[in-house]
């Protein structure tokens, strides 16, 4: 009976907590977990983070690709300068320009640029995944945070229930004690009992405020939520020899992003070690360059301007006629800037080779570096297996111990609650003192509490194995 009424009370506590909920939606976890991947400022720098890598990444690929460079200059020389498009001597003031195209692609370099591009995209794709092993871990906080709140409420409800009960008694005793059935010292007893209860319900209380404001910080909001109450199966039965955790191991390290990521930060390591050793090869390249250059100093004769003057020189010496001599005069202007591309335009193309010497150590140091970063990234992803492996074992021990301690609770507390029924009725008929009657109410109360954290914990440690297998986070 007692059983069913502390059911029933904790029906109408969730009833008014719906009702006093200011007219709030109330959130499933599946809303919560998607609040917090889209709200929670680790999540938003985690993606910022990949952002920066598929940068490095394109950046890694386009720099395969030949470079492309233009320039030009113009300047304004005066008084007596060398003319750039004659390399004469000139006194006046020289307007002039230079334009060039260049290009330079790398044929060779030991396959650095090549082994660099693979390390950017093995980087980016490693970041991916910490990003993705980030929501994962969000969301199992997000889970434990909502059962948390779940746990509360029905701890509260527990307690407000309790609380009623010993009203009920309270009032009943002192009926008992009016009527002289019943010593005043049972009736004190039962007071003090009922003291007690009031302080458990509002530390229950208190405990449910710090459960949602723990949420409410976890998925960054400004106002506590109310919650979805689910109707929680539990399967107490589970056949956990039907898995066990080597099996889940092996799942995990196929599906949990951590371990992808460490995978792929080892292949990085791995080409990046190959670009450093590339540096001991000779490059060979292929470059190419178009010119042209304008002065206004540069001049040409002026079309059909061509005069000549006619200057007597001497007498033939026979017969004395006079000999004279044209001399021509030219009319400049100045040539046109088209003219004076076309004129001086040329082209260079060639092919270089370097051979890399000595550089300070400074590729031996790379390669150094290199190798060490290499196996740092081997020891990081021996150490998340081996941390995987470790918390998997753990949570399925917790899970087999959880499902033992939950069974066991349920039956404790069902022999608890024949006891106190029957207490009741004893104490009802004043055949037990108060005392009796109220170490048997705390007994059941203890049970129902021990119950209540025994279901919790084992739904936890059902959900992180659910976690570590690559299962949906919910209630269902």
């Amino acid at each position: 009976m007692v059983h069913h009424i502390i059911r029933y009370s904790l029906s109408i506590a969730f009833i008014c907590c719906s009702v006093f909920s200011y007219a709030q939606e109330s959130w499933s976890l599946e809303q919560c977990i998607t609040y917090a991947q889209q709200n929670n400022i680790q999540l938003k720098q985690s993606s910022l983070g990949t952002e920066l890598s598929g940068d490095s990444y394109l950046q890694s690929k386009l720099g395969l690709l030949p470079n492309l460079n233009a320039s030009s200059s113009y300047g304004i020389n005066t008084g007596k300068n060398i003319d750039p498009t004659s390399n004469l001597f000139v006194n006046q003031t020289i307007r002039s320009g230079n334009f060039s195209l260049s290009t330079n692609v790398t044929l060779f370099s030991g396959f650095s640029k090549i082994n660099e591009m693979r390390k950017a995209y093995f980087d980016f794709m490693a970041s991916k995944y910490s990003s993705a092993q980030l929501v994962n871990d969000i969301s199992l906080s997000v889970a434990t945070a909502y059962l948390q709140i779940l746990f509360a409420q029905e701890q509260f409800a527990n307690a407000e229930a309790q609380q009623k009960l010993m009203q009920d008694q309270v009032d009943r005793t002192k009926q008992l004690v009016d009527a002289g059935v019943l010593a005043q010292g049972s009736l004190l007893q039962i007071q003090s009992q009922m003291a007690l209860e009031e302080l458990n319900t509002v530390n229950a209380k208190n405990l449910l405020s710090l459960a949602k404001l723990n949420l409410q910080q976890l998925l960054n909001m400004d106002h506590t939520i109310d919650i979805v109450i689910p109707s929680l199966k539990i399967p107490v039965g589970m056949a956990f020899q039907e898995m066990n955790a080597g099996t889940i191991y092996e799942t995990a390290l196929t599906l949990q992003p951590g371990i992808k990521s460490a995978e792929l930060k080892l292949k990085g390591a791995e080409k990046g070690l190959a670009a450093a050793r590339g540096a001991y090869s000779p490059t060979l390249s292929l470059f190419g360059s178009l010119s042209s250059q304008y002065s206004n100093a540069v001049k040409k004769v002026k079309e059909n301007s061509i005069t000549y003057d006619t200057t007597l020189i001497g007498f033939d010496g026979l017969t004395y006629a006079p000999v004279y001599t044209f001399s021509p005069n030219y009319e400049f202007e100045n040539t046109p800037l088209g003219d004076q591309i076309n004129d001086n335009f040329g082209q260079a193309f060639g092919v270089s080779l370097n051979f890399p010497l000595f550089n300070g150590w400074m590729s031996h140091t790379n390669v150094s570096r290199s190798k060490i970063n290499l196996l740092n990234e081997q020891y990081n992803l021996e150490l998340q297996k081996q941390q995987l492996k470790k918390s998997i074992e753990t949570a399925f021990n917790d899970a087999v111990a959880g499902k033992d301690r939950y069974s066991a609770a349920l039956k404790s507390e069902s022999s608890f609650e024949l006891s106190f029924d029957y207490t009741k009725q004893k104490f009802d008929a004043g055949l037990l003192t108060s005392f009796d009657y109220v170490t048997a109410q705390n007994s059941l109360s203890k049970a129902i509490s021990e119950t209540l954290q025994a279901k919790f914990e084992y739904i936890f440690k059902l959900k992180v194995l659910d976690y570590y297998q690559g299962k949906p986070l919910n209630l269902q």
